[in-house]
């Protein structure tokens, strides 16, 4: 069954957020979430801090907390450090913010913020001669500053100006110091803290929290040196790539690859129109008609070409023979209901442009079918005029044949393939071997191979790699030294490799090369053409090969995601798959030659040519039918509904929670809740026998108690209540109890995943119907009766893929005290309860119930006779 890649419940009177969640009621429409988030938070502790003591040396013995309590250094100044190991931060960190606690006093004054160039080592170590390190804590670059007040565990923040968040950025995967100067202005103490406790005070509080926006896949081949990976990482890992499933599709884009930069997907269409469409797919279904695009953009031609996303503009190619640059936001220059944009400007060149641009230092580079390589303003200033406006090329270079082949830019050099069987190199910034007006340019050195090239050079660690049609992929030296001789200069090969008929545009990364084939098959070679390679000149053998079900080609060049090689395949009535591969080439691996085969597929409707883009936990492409694909994580806030469990029934042990009392109930690995990849809990909760007027509150484990009830009740009354909890980070749920002592039962029904957790539920809202009312026939439930009640088909739930629907249950004119449970038809009774009453009591609780095989829901009455109304609201696939 399809799933959505991200779902979170969101209901009137039910949110699935950082407290308890308590519902009565019919569940209310429900908006599909965003996926991927929009930016994600990160709270790092602390790893080491420390401070300075009047001498200028480290102080040994306070190196567990931030500042000294009572020996400020000279005029009144403590000068200290903090360490945050950002291993494994990926994306682009966007807002940074130090937060810590003052927990001595009396004292106040102004915390500063600073850079400290000193290693890390340095600044942990007991032995530095510390004055030139201790005034490096005080002349760093300013982040931030704050008044920190006198003793108070409530932490202070300060936001770090743009140099600390770039300074985080940088940092990622490493560690970030920060220094920070202390200027009392009443009293002499300030602690802060990092780990254990002082004084009994608990030192947790020193914490750099980043705002992370997941890394960007901008232009064609992720980065202007195509490298095919993605560049600051992502939630998808070999670990969960079996469990990436479709999200949502769009209509239009075909063998143009997307690029995906703030949350928006652009893509070119064969029928000649740019897309953009939201990246999480709010609003939209998996199948037909699937999303809306946020706007588009028509050419003249088909585009062939993919869109590259610099300084808030969309560059893209088309088939018209003319480059298009487009408000990325879709805002200047577009308007109407649907929203169509007309460019910022344009650029004619001699042919087609089926070269997908490369935008870097405010250039925009693009091949064209006439055998030139240009060079725009991509501000639209220079060269440009007219309304509308037209620009013309800062520079041009010629080669010998069509150039389809997409530039790659890297360290000042731009490099292309050309169907005159040679690859190019000419200096970006149009100078070096360029003159005249307009202006054109000389390539900077040359390299020849068998056939034609489409395929796009990829440029990592020094090395250019490029496929070609003669069937063999090359590597060269970037800097055209190695290998290279002659006027004008020509480049040997450092070494080459057979693999078919090469049109896929190779992907570097891990010390790999990786490719796709005309041959059906994709491959792996070691990038720095050692393993598996000898001979002079040098020729390598791969150290993988994996085979696609394709009748003879892989176009889509791979991508690399955390090690995983994601690439599309097929052609005509053919295999119509993405393809992941181990590209350590160990998981489902296997033979001398080692043989692959994959870990993953994704199924489309048609052959995909177009290449992998991978944002967040998003993999983006398009296939030959002109269908955007999106498939993602699931998990993330998906529901799996379960027969109802109990999980406490106080009354079993005659301990029921007294007044202030709380009580920690276990829920993973409990009652079919699985032991890992749990964020939240549906329960059914019930009071019973109070003894007094009170509430109470369930809340995640080890969280403080939130101010919030989850259900209200007087002395001597039985109530139960539908609550959403989520879970601690001991995997069990808190109950408090107000006043009185009462007893507490708790049924779980569901459980909600985490972030890669196995695939669940989506909720899909309906109008209230109603299903049963016994009222109609005169024919209550009696005493131990249960009725079997039909929901797939009925009431606007489907007649096939429902896992559990969600239910308001009503009971009236009861003649004895008793319950109600709901359970999947078909299941043995529970012990559990939906809804608990008295005689002559009418009352109503939402449920959730799981279906059973029959499609229908069993309903049993505990004692007495009972109407029972059952209408409902929603179902879960």
């Amino acid at each position: 069954m399809r799933r959505n890649a991200r779902s979170v419940v969101t209901v009137v009177g039910l949110v699935l957020a950082a407290a308890v969640v308590a519902v009565v009621g019919p569940m209310a429409p429900l908006a599909r979430a965003a996926a991927p988030p929009a930016t994600t938070t990160r709270t790092i502790v602390a790893t080491s801090a420390g401070w300075f003591g009047q001498n200028g040396l480290h102080d040994a013995g306070n190196d567990g907390y931030a500042a000294g309590d009572s020996s400020p250094l000279p005029s009144g100044v403590i000068r200290d450090f903090f360490v945050f190991d950002l291993a494994g931060i990926s994306g682009d960190v966007v807002a940074a913010v130090f937060s810590a606690a003052n927990y001595s006093g009396p004292g106040a004054g102004l915390l500063t913020l600073r850079d400290v160039s000193a290693p890390v080592t340095v600044l942990n170590t007991t032995t530095a001669t510390g004055t030139g390190v201790w005034a490096d804590l005080g002349t760093g670059a300013v982040y931030g500053s704050v008044a920190v007040g006198d003793a108070s565990a409530t932490p202070v923040g300060v936001a770090l100006n743009r140099s600390g968040v770039a300074a985080a950025q940088s940092a990622a995967g490493g560690t970030f110091s920060l220094g920070g100067s202390y200027v009392a202005s009443a009293g002499g103490g300030l602690l802060f803290g990092s780990t254990g406790s002082f004084w009994g005070h608990p030192r947790s509080d020193v914490q750099l929290v980043l705002t992370i926006r997941p890394a960007p896949w901008p232009q064609f081949r992720a980065a202007p040196g195509h490298p095919g990976a993605v560049p600051a990482g992502s939630v998808i890992t070999a670990a969960n790539i079996a469990s990436l499933a479709p999200s949502w599709q769009g209509s239009g884009p075909g063998v143009s690859s997307p690029a995906v930069v703030n949350g928006v997907v652009y893509g070119g269409s064969v029928g000649g129109k740019l897309y953009a469409f939201d990246a999480s797919g709010a609003g939209c279904s998996l199948g037909p008609p699937g999303c809306a695009p946020l706007w588009t953009m028509a050419t003249g031609n088909q585009m062939a070409s993919s869109p590259a996303v610099a300084g808030g503009v969309v560059y893209v190619g088309s088939n018209d023979r003319r480059l298009y640059a487009v408000d990325a936001a879709g805002a200047q220059n577009c308007s109407g209901i649907p929203r169509t944009c007309a460019p910022l400007w344009s650029a004619m060149t001699g042919g087609a442009v089926e070269s997908s641009p490369a935008v870097v230092g405010g250039v925009v580079y693009v091949g064209s079918d006439d055998g030139k390589l240009y060079a725009f303003d991509a501000a639209g200033v220079t060269g440009c005029g007219g309304s509308p406006k037209e620009c013309s090329p800062l520079w041009t270079a010629t080669t010998g044949g069509i150039v389809m082949s997409s530039p790659a830019v890297s360290a000042g050099v731009v490099y292309v393939g050309s169907e005159d069987d040679r690859l190019y190199a000419f200096d970006a910034l149009g100078e070096t071997g360029c003159s005249g007006t307009p202006r054109t340019c000389a390539p900077l050195w040359t390299a020849v191979t068998g056939s034609g090239i489409e395929s796009s050079p990829a440029v990592a660690a020094g090395v250019v790699y490029v496929g070609s049609g003669d069937g063999f992929l090359y590597a060269f030296d970037a800097a055209g030294v190695d290998g290279c001789s002659g006027t004008p200069t020509v480049c040997l090969p450092l070494w080459s490799a057979a693999a078919g008929r090469l049109i896929s545009s190779p992907a570097v990364d891990g010390g790999r090369v990786y490719v796709g084939s005309l041959d059906r098959k994709v491959y792996a070679f070691d990038a720095a053409g050692a393993t598996n390679c000898a001979g002079i000149p040098k020729a390598c053998t791969p150290l993988w090969t994996a085979q696609t079900g394709a009748t003879d080609l892989v176009i889509s060049s791979p991508a690399v995601v955390n090690g995983v090689v994601l690439v599309g395949a097929g052609s005509g009535a053919s295999d119509h798959l993405i393809y992941a591969f181990d590209g350590a080439g160990l998981t489902n691996c296997a033979g001398t030659p080692v043989v692959c085969l994959p870990v993953w597929t994704g199924e489309t409707g048609a052959a995909v040519r177009s290449s992998p883009a991978v944002s967040g936990g998003m993999v983006f492409a398009a296939s030959d039918d002109g269908v955007l694909h999106a498939f993602g994580l699931p998990g993330a806030g998906e529901y799996h509904p379960l027969p109802p469990a109990r999980a406490l029934d106080t009354r079993d042990t005659a301990s029921p929670a007294g007044p202030g009392a709380t009580l920690t109930v276990p829920m993973v690995g409990h009652g079919g809740v699985p032991a890992s990849g749990v964020s939240a809990v549906a329960l059914n909760l019930t009071v019973t026998e109070p003894t007094a007027t009170g509430y109470l509150t369930v809340f995640p484990s080890g969280t403080a108690l939130p101010l919030a009830s989850s259900i209200d009740f007087v002395a001597g009354q039985t109530l139960a209540n539908m609550v959403v909890a989520k879970v601690g980070a001991d995997g069990a749920v808190a109950v408090f109890n107000l006043a009185g002592a009462t007893h507490v039962v708790i049924d779980v029904v569901g459980w909600f995943g985490s972030e890669g957790a196995t695939a669940g539920a989506r909720y899909h809202p309906l109008p209230p119907a109603r299903a049963l009312d016994t009222r109609d026939t005169a024919s209550p439930a009696g005493p131990g009766a249960t009725l079997t009640v039909p929901m797939v088909g009925h009431g606007g739930v489907p007649a096939s893929g429902v896992s559990a629907v969600a239910l308001n249950l009503t009971v009236t004119e009861p003649t004895a005290t008793g319950y109600l449970t709901v359970f999947p038809s078909g299941t043995a009774l529970p012990l559990a309860s939906s809804i608990d009453f008295v005689a002559g009591q009418t009352l109503a609780n939402m449920v959730v119930a799981k279906v059973g095989a029959d499609g229908a829901v069993a309903v049993f009455n505990l004692a007495g006779a009972t109407h029972v109304v059952i209408d409902v609201v929603g179902w879960f696939d």
